[in-house]
């Protein structure tokens, strides 16, 4: 949509045809002393004055056009700018929901870790609990077989 070359298309066929009208009447008042030539200046000032009409009512229908292209843009104006709105409100929310996402996975690992370590000291401890009573045994077998 070219709101201003339209226009501008407008004003110069006005132009133009009010140049060819002013034309015409003066060419024809030129020979006003003859009543041949009183009648084409009548005929021609009425194509003159018709054809003005008609560029008035296409320059009126142009101003009308323009106008309505003209709300008809702001109505896509805003319908983008509430667009533009809704996806930066939504781009945020993921924002935040990432950002709470990747503090729960830290939180987990972290957690895990945890769980990992108090695993391996307890497998640990059972690893030494389970030799404890092995050394004992052969320890006191030992102190038997010397006395």
């Amino acid at each position: 949509m070219n709101l201003s070359a339209d226009l501008e298309q407008l004003q110069l066929k006005y132009a133009e045809e009010v140049a060819a009208a002013t034309t015409t009447v003066s060419l024809s008042g030129d020979d006003a002393g003859d009543s041949a030539s009183a009648a084409s200046e009548a005929s021609s000032w009425k194509v003159s004055t018709t054809t003005v009409r008609q560029l008035r009512q296409d320059v009126e229908s142009g101003r009308e056009t323009i106008a309505r292209l003209e709300a008809d843009l702001e109505a896509q104006k805003k319908t983008m700018e509430k667009e533009q709105e809704q996806k930066m409100q939504l781009v945020l929310l993921l924002m935040a929901d990432r950002k709470k996402i990747a503090s729960v996975y830290l939180e987990e690992k972290r957690r895990s870790d945890e769980l990992a370590r108090a695993l391996r000291e307890e497998r640990n401890k059972v690893k030494v609990r389970r030799k404890e009573p092995i050394k004992r045994i052969l320890t006191d077998a030992c102190m038997n077989h010397e006395q």
